[in-house]
C-alpha cells in the first residue's frame, strides 16, 4: 500500500510540474514597440515555455499588414504585399507563401493558441517569417520589432 501511495504522489508531482511549466503566464509588464513606437494590445502578451505569445492581429496591423481569420481552418492569415503566412491554432506550423515561389513550411517551438478570444502566436517566429526583426531588451522587458 505504501508503495502505491509513493507512486501516486510521484505521479501527482510530475503532473503539477508539467502543468506549471506549460501553462501560459500573463506578461502584463512586457512592453512592445513597433518601429520605435510603443503599442498596447487590448490583451497582454503571455509567456509559454519561455516564448512570448502576442495577440497577432494587433501587432500585424501595427505594421500595416492585413489580417484574416480562417474559421474553417482555425487559422490566422497575415498578408504583407506578395507574402502571406498562415498560422494554425494548436499547431506550430507556419505556412509561408510568396508570389512566384513554392509554399514554405516553417515551425515554431510553441503552438498558436486562443486566449481571451484572441489568437496568440509566438511573436519571433511570425515576425521573422515576414522579415521583421525582433530583439529583446531585458533591462526594460521590451520586445522591439522593426522592419
Amino acid at each position: 500500500m505504501k508503495k502505491y501511495l509513493k507512486l501516486i504522489s510521484a505521479l501527482l508531482a510530475v503532473v503539477v510540474l508539467a502543468v506549471a511549466v506549460c501553462a501560459p503566464v500573463s506578461a502584463d509588464d512586457i512592453k512592445i514597440t513597433v518601429n520605435g513606437k510603443e503599442i498596447k494590445p487590448d490583451t497582454p502578451p503571455v509567456i509559454v515555455s519561455d516564448r512570448t505569445l502576442v495577440p497577432i492581429r494587433f501587432i500585424a496591423e501595427a505594421f500595416g499588414y492585413e489580417v484574416k481569420w480562417l474559421n474553417e481552418y482555425k487559422a490566422v492569415k497575415i498578408v504583407s504585399g506578395d507574402t502571406e503566412i498562415s498560422m494554425f491554432v494548436g499547431s506550430n506550423l507556419i505556412l509561408k507563401t510568396a508570389k512566384g515561389e513554392a509554399p514554405e513550411e516553417l515551425y515554431s517551438d510553441v503552438e498558436a493558441e486562443i486566449y481571451n478570444d484572441r489568437t496568440f502566436v509566438p511573436l519571433r517566429a511570425a515576425a521573422e517569417a515576414l522579415g521583421v526583426t525582433i530583439e529583446w531588451d531585458n533591462d526594460t522587458r521590451t520586445v522591439v520589432a522593426t522592419k
